[in-house]
């Protein structure tokens, strides 16, 4: 009902839903609780989240609970009407604020995936994004990393663009391992100081090969 003389507008969730839904709802909240797991659909896309009718009761999983991989658009992971099953990990208001989660259902790949990585580690990773204080990294599915601006290059950067651009496939040396925030720091520079030094190296010891083999050279030529 609207009132524009009063301002005024009645809203109505029982007429959004079917009496069959109702009743679902109702008995789906009775013996629900935090931790219980439900199979749903997605009903809804939003920036922020997912819309989830699990056995008659609706809400959202947050972008944050979607995958432990970065999610920036949900829409790339789910669709409207894709079948899930979502974990309670929140319930307010006798169920009209729920919250579910995806990524709690699914094994967290972090702490097997961290273990092949060490720092000092010389890895390869594409560019998935560039902020103004650096640039975003995937090392694999679920592990990413950043390049801090000052990580990006021996001289000074004002502008990540001007070194990397999206879809760079780049070599970069692990400089910290967050557990906390599960992501690595990264570094371009240090990675292409190491390969120059490997590079001088090689040429070094070459030359030092090519001078031994022409001092034995002129031994055979001039046998004492």
């Amino acid at each position: 009902e609207i009132d524009k003389e009063k301002n005024k507008v009645i809203l109505s969730e029982k007429s959004v839903y079917s009496d069959t839904d109702m009743q679902q709802r109702t008995q789906t909240l009775t013996s629900l609780k935090v931790g219980d797991n439900l199979n749903g659909v997605v009903t809804g896309i939003a920036p922020f989240g997912l819309f989830i009718n699990a056995q008659g009761l609706e809400g959202l999983v947050h972008l944050s609970e979607i995958s432990w991989d970065k999610v920036t658009n949900p829409g790339d992971f789910y669709k409207v009407e894709d079948k899930i099953k979502v974990q309670v990990i929140g319930l307010q208001d006798n169920g009209k604020r729920v919250a579910y989660s995806i990524k709690r259902l699914q094994q967290d790949p972090w702490k097997n995936i961290v273990k092949k990585y060490k720092i000092g580690q010389i890895v390869e990773g594409e560019i998935k994004s560039i902020a103004q204080y650096g640039a975003f990294v995937k090392i694999e599915d679920g592990l990413n990393g950043l390049i801090h601006i000052s990580e990006l290059s021996n001289k000074l950067v004002k502008n990540p663009a001007q070194v990397v651009n999206v879809g760079d496939k780049v070599q970069v040396m692990i400089i910290s391992i967050s557990n906390e925030d599960r992501h690595l720091g990264l570094s371009l520079k240090r990675a292409q100081n190491a390969a120059t030094k490997a590079t001088t190296k090689e040429e070094s010891s070459s030359e030092d090969l090519r001078e031994l083999d022409k001092i034995l050279n002129e031994n055979k030529q001039n046998p004492a």
